[in-house]
């Protein structure tokens, strides 16, 4: 779960596009978005080079898992990648629009992409995938 007291720090030129190995990458969509739908993509292809990469779908209810499921298999999302917690798939509840309102004027609404390192979240733009 995402936790509202983990401020990003203010971009700098060190931590606003690099990815580790060992971090895991936030990504906040909505199930009919496209311009979500080619960020995903590309994150995907980047999945190899990141710990993990968890999906946060704001327009999906706690109890949709279905929907959810539907939504991971139209985007090629392999059952194996969140059996492993490659990637896992998440309701928002609310978390961007908190993380959001705790950056001072951070975006809460998608495409979203935010790297945790640590216990630090960072945004990341969306422009470098």
């Amino acid at each position: 779960a995402v936790q509202v007291a983990m401020r990003p720090p203010k971009p700098t030129a060190d931590n606003a596009v690099a990815l580790e190995k060992t971090d895991r990458v936030l990504f906040f969509t909505a199930t009919d978005c496209g311009a979500c739908d080619a960020v995903l993509d590309r994150l995907l292809a980047k999945l190899t080079t990141v710990a993990g990469l968890d999906l946060y779908l704001l327009d999906v209810a706690v109890g949709q898992e279905d929907r959810i499921r539907q939504w991971a298999r139209t985007r090629k999302i392999d059952p194996k990648w969140v059996r492993e917690r490659r990637i896992t798939l998440n309701v928002d509840g609310g978390a961007l629009k908190r993380l959001a309102a705790t950056t001072g004027g951070g975006r809460d609404s998608p495409p979203v992409v935010l790297r945790r390192r640590g216990d630090a979240l960072s945004p990341v733009s969306i422009a470098r995938f």
